[in-house]
C-alpha cells in the first residue's frame, strides 16, 4: 500500500512538472483542443488522487473541478491556449498563498516542515523558520508574476521553457542555498 501511494505521488508530481512540456507539445502538434484534452487528463488524474486521499477537502476539490472544467471548456470554445498556459500561475498562486498566509499563524509553513523531523525547536531556529518562510513567500510572489508574464506575453516556447525548466531550476537553487545556510548555522 505504501509503495502504491508513493508511486502515485511521484507520478502526480512528474505530471505537474512536465505539464508545460506536454501542453506545448500538444499545442504544437495537435492544436488547442488536443492540448485541452491533455490538460483534462493531467489535472483529472490529480483530482482523482486527491479524492482518494480526501481529508475533509470536498469543497476545495469541487472548486478545483469547476476551475479545471472552466479552463478546458473555455480553451475549447474559444480555441485559445491562454487558459491552459495560466494553469502553472494558478498552482504558483496556491503555493504562494499557503506560505504567505502561514506567516499570520503561530507556526509558519517552514516551521511546520521542520517540526516533522525535530519536534522541539530552539527560539533561534523558530525565528529562522519564519525568515525562511518570508524568503519563500517573496520568491513565490515574483515567480508567480514571471509565470503570469510568460503565459500572457511570451511565446509558447518561452512559456514552456520557463514553466517546465527555469522555474524549477530557480526553486532548486533557492532550496539548495537555504539548505547550505541552515547547515552552516545549525549544523
Amino acid at each position: 500500500m505504501y509503495t502504491y501511494t508513493m508511486l502515485r505521488r511521484v507520478l502526480t508530481a512528474a505530471l505537474f512538472i512536465f505539464y508545460p512540456v506536454a501542453i506545448y507539445a500538444a499545442l504544437r502538434y495537435g492544436g488547442v483542443r488536443i492540448a485541452a484534452l491533455v490538460a483534462a487528463v493531467i489535472l483529472g488524474y490529480r483530482l482523482l488522487g486527491r479524492l482518494r486521499d480526501d481529508h475533509g477537502l470536498k469543497k476545495i476539490l469541487v472548486l478545483e473541478c469547476l476551475a479545471i472544467a472552466a479552463i478546458i471548456v473555455f480553451s475549447m470554445i474559444f480555441n485559445s491556449d491562454l487558459m491552459l498556459r495560466l494553469v502553472p500561475a494558478g498552482i504558483s498562486t496556491a503555493i504562494l498563498s499557503s506560505f504567505g498566509l502561514s506567516l499570520f499563524s503561530d507556526k509558519p509553513l517552514v516551521e511546520r516542515f521542520a517540526r516533522i523531523k525535530k519536534t522541539h525547536l530552539p527560539p533561534d531556529e523558530v525565528a529562522y523558520c519564519r525568515t525562511v518562510t518570508w524568503v519563500w513567500t517573496v520568491f513565490l510572489f515574483f515567480n508567480t508574476l514571471a509565470v503570469l508574464y510568460v503565459a500572457i506575453f511570451a511565446s509558447r516556447e518561452i512559456w514552456a521553457l520557463y514553466c517546465g525548466l527555469v522555474g524549477y531550476v530557480l526553486i532548486g537553487l533557492l532550496f539548495s542555498i537555504e539548505y547550505v545556510i541552515r547547515r552552516l548555522k545549525f549544523g
